[in-house]
């Protein structure tokens, strides 16, 4: 009985990790596309309400997210 509830827990665990760092790539992934958009912006005014559409949902995918908030803080410092 031990072994099998210790073995649950393991794979939850594992699980866990597994999404945390699927989700941490993804993330980055999110953020990149939006400082191509920021560089795009530079030469096109039009083309920064897209920017910001994108932020916008960047926003509220990751908004329960404090690693991926921390990740979009650092990126979006990044691209300048």
């Amino acid at each position: 009985m031990k072994t099998r509830i210790f073995f649950k827990v393991i794979t939850i665990v594992f699980a866990g990790t597994v999404f945390t760092a699927c989700n941490g790539n993804e993330v980055e992934q999110d953020m990149d596309e939006w400082c191509d958009c920021q560089q795009k912006a530079k030469n096109d005014a039009a083309h920064h309400e897209v920017c910001v559409d994108l932020m916008l949902q960047i926003s509220r995918k990751y908004e329960f997210d404090p690693e991926a908030v921390e990740t979009i803080q650092e990126k979006a410092l990044e691209c300048k």
